[in-house]
């Protein structure tokens, strides 16, 4: 009986330890508009048609709300073509994953 007994508790602290684990709060990244600036910029750089050597962008600010599963936001970029004389400075907005790893542009 003393062995059942004894099972009986090994399993019942083996589930409370489980849900413990597993009910761990996720902690966001303590620098949330640096991590979207950062994403925005990646995605920036890595269209298709983007020249390093002739456009230069810069991710001067960024508001956001927090949606369920992404970052609803607006950017304000800096634009430069240095071969063209060009600098401006203009808004975008998109949407950016929880983990900064999707990036979607709005028109």
């Amino acid at each position: 009986m003393s062995v059942s007994f004894n099972r009986r508790i090994q399993i019942a602290i083996g589930c409370i330890l489980i849900f413990v684990i597993s009910c761990a709060r996720k902690t966001p990244p303590a620098d949330i508009p640096g991590s979207l600036k950062a994403a925005w910029l990646t995605y920036l750089k890595h269209q298709p048609n983007y020249d390093s050597t002739r456009v230069r962008f810069e991710v001067k600010d960024v508001y956001f709300f927090a949606d369920t599963a992404a970052y609803i936001c607006r950017f304000k970029v800096r634009m430069q073509v240095p071969s063209k004389n060009i600098d401006t400075v203009g808004m975008m907005a998109g949407t950016v994953s929880k983990d900064f790893a999707i990036v979607h542009r709005k028109s």
